[in-house]
């Protein structure tokens, strides 16, 4: 089986699903509409990654008739006021039809919907599959892609009656269907980790960041963006220091727009020296910071999935988190972890408190946390899943 994927850019779960599926099929070409470094590269050296730029759409379009297919699908108008989409996508054309001329693809496996993902919508010769996360299916504030009108046309009527479509939680699932009706060949594909990644390199400890043995030690991971919501977990913080009479530290790993901000708004609450940022921190050093903590605190305000929860019951942390993505899946309120309400400071606060009260009889409930990870969310099952996915996207 020949396989071509579209993603946006080299995160690092994407990785570790290329470096896992190359290893099940005949060849593994990987189109990215940001820069593949040379470490990515010779780190998955058998995969074909090729970098996706930016190219005008009206140049394209005198060169390939199916992207004019688009301005007759939605009219000048709106194709003149979605330029940034239509780069994306002529980039990731232009790119592709040679490439399935030249060498033909089984699989065309586009993961966002956004921006790009339409370019594999066009190529008439392959099977198309999509994975949609939450910027393409969840709207939160100005976050997400439907509230652009050209994605949604597209996701409505280009992916919803010709591709086979993976989500990753039952949250996605519902949103999705109720975008794209009954008719969407829809699939429930949860994600998965890489177990035997998370190996710690032993250079963060409690007293390399000067807190004690006895404290108890929150960790947040993730962007410093409204959405993550960690204003509220910080405000959360400084309800419950009043609450419980032990020493409690936070250890937010993640960069973003709002760092500053964050570190503003911990000394005006007064609890600057319990709060650590340590920015983006490589695979190793997070599970140092995992090693070291008792409590995940997750209080996004949206997620597709959300692999934090999953690294964290694999860690045997207690998780709190708001009942999104994963977190609905993984988590009953009360009995392996705590659920509070989204955007409810308080009720995260409450979560917070119960947890903590609780860590010393949780040690049973975290082993079957542990347990359920190696079951149902590794990485192995999730490739599983795609070639699956392959094979129907093949007979049908």
């Amino acid at each position: 089986m020949k396989v071509t994927w579209l993603i946006p850019d080299c995160y690092s779960f994407l990785l570790d699903e290329i470096a896992g599926l190359v290893q099940h099929v005949d060849s593994l070409t990987v189109l990215s509409c940001s820069p593949v470094t040379k470490s990515i590269q010779e780190s998955i050296s058998n995969v074909n990654f090729q970098y996706c730029p930016e190219s005008s759409f009206m140049l394209a379009c005198l060169k390939y008739t199916k992207l004019r297919e688009i301005i007759d699908h939605h009219g000048t108008l709106r194709v003149l006021r979605s330029g940034w989409h239509l780069r994306k996508i002529a980039g990731v054309y232009t790119v592709l039809f040679p490439l399935i001329h030249h060498y033909p693809q089984d699989i065309i496996h586009s993961h966002f919907a956004c921006p790009g993902g339409l370019g594999g919508t066009l190529v008439d010769e392959c099977a198309n599959v999509l994975t949609l996360r939450g910027y393409d299916i969840l709207t939160t504030g100005d976050y997400g892609a439907l509230w652009n009108p050209f994605y949604r046309y597209n996701l409505m009527n280009s992916f919803a009656n010709n591709v086979l479509i993976t989500v990753a939680s039952t949250q996605t699932l519902e949103y999705s269907r109720k975008i794209l009706g009954p008719e969407a060949n829809l699939q429930l594909l949860p994600n998965g980790i890489n177990l035997e990644s998370f190996k710690a390199s032993e250079q963060i400890t409690r007293k390399s960041l000067g807190i004690s043995k006895e404290s108890i030690v929150l960790v947040a991971v993730g962007n410093l963006i409204p959405l993550k919501n960690y204003a509220m977990l910080i405000e959360s913080l400084a309800e419950v220091r009043l609450i419980v009479d032990r020493s409690i530290h936070l250890v937010i790993c993640g960069d973003g727009i709002l760092l500053q901000n964050l570190k503003d708004m911990s000394s005006r609450l007064g609890i600057s020296q319990n709060i650590h940022f340590l920015g983006h921190l490589s695979r190793d050093k997070l599970t140092d910071i995992y090693k070291l903590s008792n409590i995940l605190v997750h209080p996004s305000l949206s997620e597709g999935f959300g692999n934090i929860i999953v690294e964290g019951f694999w860690h045997r942390l207690v998780v709190v988190a708001s009942p999104v993505g994963a977190a609905v899946d993984l988590i009953q309120d009360g009995e392996n972890g705590y659920l509070a309400q989204i955007g409810n400071k308080r009720a995260l606060a409450r979560s917070l408190v119960k947890a903590i009260g609780d860590l010393p009889e949780l040690s049973a409930v975290l082993d079957e946390n542990r347990e359920l990870i190696q079951r149902k969310y590794t990485l192995k099952k999730r490739i599983t899943g795609y070639l699956d996915v392959y094979k129907k996207a093949l007979n049908s």
